[in-house]
């Protein structure tokens, strides 16, 4: 599998939201590959879709935490807005936030993914960055060219999809 998490620029999933960033984990004999994508600006979504679509599209199966409501439809729905022929292909898909309200919805007051860290993988994050900044980062760094919050958010990212890899 390959393990699929993205940052965008807002929670409506709308046809103004932007993909600005995703990570694909994968893993390797010697442990773990991921590889970071980044839109430095929109007009180069094209590029950052083609580059996204050749990391996953290999994969047996690709597993995302909520993925099936909001990053694969967000990204079908970029890959349509960027006029992209064909369409976003990947293997069958995993949505481990399904699979963790089914097994654990009893026993947790959330299912954040930060609460399933926390409570079913024993790992507390110190995460740089809340995911509610998360869209702020990018918008400073396309206003104004700041990189201050927007590695915090590429590292937001990265902890993210290595934290799906350890809870699948």
């Amino acid at each position: 599998h390959a393990y699929l998490d993205t940052e965008t620029t807002g929670l409506t999933g709308g046809a103004g939201t932007y993909v600005f960033c995703a990570a694909v984990a994968t893993p390797i004999d010697c442990g773990l590959r991921v590889a970071q994508f980044f839109l430095p600006e929109p007009g180069m979504e094209s590029a950052f879709l083609y580059a996204l679509r050749d990391e996953i599209e290999p994969a047996c199966g690709v597993a995302t935490f909520n993925g099936g409501s909001f990053d694969l439809p967000v990204l079908r729905t970029r890959w349509v807005m960027a006029r992209m022929p064909g369409e976003l292909t990947h293997g069958q898909h995993v949505d481990l936030l399904t699979l963790v309200r089914a097994l654990y919805r009893h026993r947790l007051e959330s299912c954040t993914l930060r609460s399933v860290e926390e409570r079913v993988l024993g790992y507390e994050r110190d995460d740089p960055l809340p995911s509610a900044l998360v869209p702020d980062a990018y918008f400073d760094y396309l206003r104004i060219g700041s990189k201050e919050f927007l590695e915090a958010a590429l590292e937001h990212n990265r902890l993210d999809v290595i934290s799906l890899v350890h809870l699948h």
